[in-house]
């Protein structure tokens, strides 16, 4: 009776087995990415492996088997075949993970293991014998232990990291249990006691914990990683003005919309006093930590251009020659305008800046009232002998100087058309927003609407514009 009891707790061990196993396998296998070779591919080998094997057990049991029609004879063929198959997926998660291994041993098992399994499908297929290529499957079991466990001592894989020591100890448990099952129990027991999925158990739950312990380090990573992205941030927004400038004369608003926590647009003044001010407008090449770096280093190469705060041209000379040589692959592009309240007139120089948006008084009366001044030069930081120039234009009562990066004409719609220079012409030309912050705040509503944009926080690219209005008289 004892023995008959034994075999019963066997039978449903085995199902709980290959109930987990094929599960866990199911849910390896949605991490599977066939075109890309990468963690993720490898997880879906090891979930096919999975999925096999722990088939291969629930079919092993006649309850399973009567759960489903199929004729009784064709469940050896299923039985053989996925024995043929299973260990090609399995040797190849390792072959990702592991590599070729010694002299390509583990690819070249993988190779061999892919052939036999069809030619034994074959065989059997044309034999009508379930198994009858079955002799050569324990060679290959046996091989395969070996050779992973060889390579497990010299392979290195981003793949486990530090947790190589539980990925031995599950190969170790793996292997003694398949040559117990291919060295013991099938020649001497004739199957008596089928445990090679315990070993299969083990190797899972080690690299079940592998991967639990990685997802954990990257949490905490991921954690740190935001923690100083929010410093960054802070240590960015601290870098630009607080408050407009109060000048006598100009009224000046501005919109600063990063496209993510960090950004590479930039803007500052210079108060020079006697109704004059210097703007700023730059945008560095790219995104995120490395943009916003190379920002704040415009802010400390703007205050050393302050003696000449009223000359443009001599502005982004001297910004140009600081960045040159210290900026490698990237690039910024800036617009400088100098605003004389008290004289009524306006410099402006750019270098591979969007052109900046006059908007002259109603009052005018001179034909089309808005004009771009297009005088620009090379981007900032790789031509260290490029002079600059600088348009000069009356800046009189009324008038409205629109400076932004490109984030604002390179917005596009549903179709992905650019709002562009026009459309933002045409908005400045009708737009009835009577002061600089009204018009600031109803472009920057105007372009997400444009774009389609829930929040003004969703744009493609960094978003900055500045207005500086010269007031009405009275």
């Amino acid at each position: 009776m004892q023995p008959e009891l034994a075999r019963h707790w066997l039978a449903f061990a085995q199902l709980a087995a290959g109930v987990l196993i094929f599960t866990a396998g199911v849910i390896q296998c949605g991490f599977w990415r066939p075109g890309r070779r990468d963690g993720r591919f490898a997880l879906g080998l090891l979930g096919l492996s999975g999925v096999l094997y722990g088939a291969r057990l629930l079919i092993e049991l006649p309850e399973v088997q009567a759960l489903f029609p199929i004729q009784p004879a064709v469940w050896p063929f299923l039985h053989a075949a996925i024995t043929y198959v299973v260990l090609v997926p399995l040797v190849g998660f390792f072959e990702l993970t592991f590599g070729g291994g010694w002299r390509q041993s583990i690819r070249g098992l993988r190779i061999a293991a892919t052939v036999y399994a069809v030619c034994a499908i074959a065989i059997d297929g044309l034999t009508r014998k379930p198994g009858a290529a079955m002799a050569p499957n324990a060679f290959f079991v046996i091989t395969a232990v070996a050779l992973l466990i060889a390579n497990s001592f010299r392979a290195t894989s981003p793949f486990f990291e530090e947790g190589w020591r539980i990925v031995r100890v599950g190969l170790l448990i793996f292997c003694g249990f398949v040559l117990f099952q291919n060295l013991v129990d099938a020649p001497l027991l004739r199957g008596a006691w089928n445990v090679e999925w315990a070993g299969v158990l083990g190797l899972l739950a080690c690299l079940g914990y592998v991967a639990v312990s990685h997802a954990m380090e990257n949490d905490r990573r991921l954690h740190d990683l935001r923690h100083e992205l929010e410093t960054a941030r802070q240590i960015q927004m601290s870098i630009l003005p607080r408050d407009m400038p109060r000048i006598d004369g100009l009224e000046v608003a501005a919109r600063y919309l990063p496209m993510a926590a960090v950004a590479g647009d930039f803007y500052d003044f210079l108060e020079l006093g006697a109704g004059r001010l210097g703007v700023l407008v730059a945008d560095v090449s790219g995104h995120g930590v490395p943009a916003a770096l190379i920002a704040s280093m415009v802010k400390v190469a703007l205050v050393a251009q302050a003696p000449h705060g009223d000359d443009p041209a001599r502005v982004l000379t001297g910004l140009n020659q600081i960045f040159c040589g210290r900026l490698e692959r990237q690039f910024v592009t800036a617009a400088y305008a100098f605003v004389d309240a008290a004289q009524g007139r306006l410099r402006y120089a750019a270098a591979g800046h969007p052109p900046a948006i006059l908007v002259r008084s109603p009052d005018d009366g001179h034909g089309d009232r808005v004009h771009a001044i297009a005088e620009n030069g090379v981007m900032l930081g790789h031509f260290p002998d490029w002079t600059y120039t600088a348009a000069e234009q009356p800046f009189q009562p009324g008038d409205r100087l629109v400076l932004y990066t490109d984030g604002v004409i390179e917005a596009t719609d549903a179709a992905g058309t650019f709002f562009d220079a026009e459309r933002l012409c045409d908005f400045a030309r009708t737009t009835q927003a009577r002061c600089a912050e009204a018009f600031a705040g109803a472009l920057v509503a105007h372009l997400g609407a444009w774009a389609g944009r829930s929040s003004e926080h969703a744009f493609e690219d960094d978003v900055t514009v500045v207005v500086v209005d010269h007031l009405p008289r009275g």
